[in-house]
């Protein structure tokens, strides 16, 4: 992941790659790849100092080899926020929905999360 505010506005731009690896190459005789990249762009409005505005876009490889949707990319995107309760904790709530393809990932989803700074 890597973040950039730009200049001294309150918007800041962020995104990230992931990978995951499974050693299994079927599943119940589903053929898999066995390797899953995921791209992450965002996009976050600091309304105030404890809380902002989020907007971003997931676009994920695809799952199965020879599956219906399961073979094409996901691509999905989330809208909602984030609240910073104490110096140490924050909330963040989003809703999820599926782009382009819409037969291989949650038709809408909610994203929450609790997050310690340690």
């Amino acid at each position: 992941m890597t973040s950039k505010r730009l200049g001294r506005s309150p918007f800041i731009l962020f995104g990230g790659l992931g990978f995951q690896y499974c050693t299994a190459d079927d599943l119940n005789g589903l053929e898999l790849h066995k390797e899953e990249w995921a791209g992450l762009a965002g996009f976050e409005y600091q309304y105030t100092p404890k809380l902002s505005l989020i907007a971003q876009y997931l676009g994920s490889s695809p799952v199965a080899k020879d599956f219906f949707a399961f073979s094409d990319p996901t691509h999905e995107v989330s809208v909602g926020f984030k609240w910073r309760i104490t110096r140490d904790t924050t909330v963040e709530f989003a809703v999820v929905e599926n782009i382009l393809i819409f037969n291989n990932s949650a038709d809408i989803g909610v994203h929450l999360c609790f997050g310690i700074d340690l």
